[in-house]
């Protein structure tokens, strides 16, 4: 089988002739060092989706100073801003920078915010979708974001420091918020129903907020929207990189979700692999993030990590991948260890991993 075979068949509920090492690509960037491991069965997961955004009605401008970079967005409702550092952009591979302010900043912030949020429109252009799609080949497949839920999003307009607050000091524009970010979703996920694109993300679960708020703001929406893509049959995938996600296994399953993506076992993660099966089954496919803490502990401890993590489930319903770093933002100092870490992992799939 090759890469997008293996990928496929697992998808669809039957054994591939090996556990898949599926890196995202955007975290591997092209060198002689990936080009051997292509070779040696590593493919790609690229994202991309058919659904593109724009704001309309929104003059929107840009300056940088002290490499800091400030856009400002331009409403009838009044002008809000968010702040980047540009001076780490390397480190975070986002042209942008690390986002120090977000829009939101104080309560009279939201009516321009909530107005940019309904002038956000999407449409439907399945070129790029076909165009990676058909680059890929036989390496990998596409998958597909979706920003998240209304509860996670409007993180991305308050920051945590002010979502935290605003939702107990300023419920009713917290909650005018939550409707907003509701309707932008409702747009884009009511397109993409009908666009090629067959693996969906449908939100995160980065552990940030309890089982409580989970199950109250997050699982509605799992509930309204999985059953619309399986429906469908397309395949549904979460963002699960939670350090804490054994407090969340039962309301994981509860999702109605394909694919628990981006799952990181110990000694990052508080859930194995092995009481993560027992939780969700083997219907579910466990997408794997390897720990790449376990990297500096050099090549024969990630090798027996590895060996050890893959024989702890037998249900070839998983996969291996790099969801949260790989090798971005690598200096020559470190650079090394992770190569050595990345064969091991796939050293190890050769020598526990074919079925």
């Amino acid at each position: 089988m090759n890469n997008r075979e293996r990928m496929l068949a697992l998808l669809n509920g039957k054994k591939p002739d090996r556990v898949p090492f599926m890196p995202f690509s955007e975290l591997m960037p092209d060198s002689g060092f990936v080009e051997g491991l292509r070779s040696r069965g590593m493919g790609f997961i690229t994202h991309c989706s058919s659904v593109q955004s724009e704001i309309k009605d929104v003059e929107i401008t840009e300056k940088v100073s002290n490499g800091k970079l400030t856009i400002t967005y331009h409403t009838p409702a009044g002008d809000v801003s968010a702040l980047y550092d540009k001076n780490i952009e390397k480190i975070t591979g986002n042209s942008l920078g690390v986002q120090i302010e977000h829009v939101i900043k104080d309560v009279r912030d939201y009516e321009a915010a909530i107005y940019i949020i309904d002038h956000t429109v999407y449409n439907v252009n399945t070129d790029e979708y076909y165009k990676i799609d058909k680059e890929l080949g036989n390496d990998g497949i596409t998958h597909c974001w979706t920003d998240e839920p209304p509860y996670m999003d409007a993180q991305y307009c308050l920051g945590l420091e002010n979502w935290s607050y605003h939702q107990f000091d300023y419920p009713e524009e917290f909650q005018m918020l939550l409707n907003a970010l509701d309707r932008k979703q409702e747009r884009m996920l009511t397109l993409l129903l009908d666009c090629p694109d067959n693996i969906i993300n449908l939100g995160n679960l980065a552990g940030n907020f309890g089982p409580p708020q989970y199950e109250k703001y997050m699982l509605p929406y799992y509930e309204k929207y999985v059953p619309q893509f399986k429906k469908l049959g397309k395949i549904t995938t979460i963002h699960a990189d939670a350090s804490n996600l054994n407090e969340h296994k039962e309301l994981l399953l509860k999702t109605g979700i394909d694919v628990v993506e981006a799952f990181t076992p110990p000694p990052f993660g508080n859930l194995s692999l092995a009481d993560a099966r027992k939780a969700w089954g083997e219907k579910t496919t466990i997408w794997i993030n390897f720990p790449e803490s376990v990297f500096y502990n050099g090549y024969e401890a990630t090798r027996k990590y590895a060996v050890e993590l893959l024989k702890s489930d037998p249900c070839p319903n998983k996969f291996v991948s790099l969801t949260e770093m790989g090798l971005l933002g690598l200096n020559e100092n470190n650079e090394r260890m992770f190569q050595d870490g990345i064969k091991a992992i796939m050293d190890a799939i050769d020598e526990t991993g074919i079925y």
